[in-house]
């Protein structure tokens, strides 16, 4: 039933799961649905593409692209953007690029209430653009001697994985792709349902109003 607000998501797949479309889907519903509202995206690797924001309906005149440099203080920089009140949503691409420095994820982990307070505070909501463990890592026991993700989603209100299913033709050609998204974790409910997302590749990113 959509993504929470004062509260963080992570949404976590393989490469052509639908993770970033999908995480680029939710700003645009966040600009559609609060007239006026602005939204961030924070590109740690510099590699987002105006144009496939646009085409995925996102109004770039009330976007903030993010670039950091190599040495910023994104954690820091996460919370003091949630803290201005301006935003309705902050999409962090992606989590890894701050895991995979010690130092900096120590720093995302330090920061986390003072994140989660300032989301409360100004209802906005973070998503995070993630990487699905491997198994070894799922197990409850082991997960936080492995994973330097998991104080993170034991903070996120949601989290999403992303899967592709299997890729759509038409006419002989590639049309685009099926992915199966499923919660691994809700503040809200306990079991873990799914859905499917089709992702065409016809010159827009089409998606249902139900999405």
């Amino acid at each position: 039933q959509g993504i929470p607000l004062g509260g963080m998501t992570m949404i976590s797949g393989r490469t052509t799961s639908g993770k970033l479309t999908l995480g680029y889907k939710a700003l645009t519903k966040a600009q559609q649905h609060h007239a006026g509202d602005t939204v961030a995206l924070i590109d740690l690797f510099h590699s987002s593409d105006p144009d496939y924001l646009k085409r995925c309906g996102m109004d770039l005149k009330r976007l903030v692209i993010v670039r950091p440099p190599h040495d910023a203080n994104v954690p820091e920089l996460l919370v003091d953007l949630a803290r201005t009140g301006e935003l309705r949503a902050i999409l962090v691409d992606h989590l890894g690029g701050l895991l995979a420095n010690g130092r900096m994820a120590r720093r995302l982990h330090s920061s986390l209430g003072s994140l989660g307070h300032a989301l409360r505070a100004k209802q906005c909501s973070v998503l995070l653009i993630g990487e699905p463990e491997p198994p070894w890592q799922r197990w409850p026991a082991t997960r936080w001697l492995t994973s330097r993700s998991w104080p993170i989603q034991q903070q996120a209100a949601l989290c999403i994985e992303m899967q592709r299913e299997r890729w759509l033709r038409a006419d002989g050609a590639l049309s685009g792709y099926r992915a199966r998204a499923c919660v691994t974790r809700s503040r809200w409910r306990f079991d873990r349902p799914c859905a499917m997302v089709e992702i065409e590749f016809n010159g827009a990113v089409r998606a249902r109003a139900t999405w």
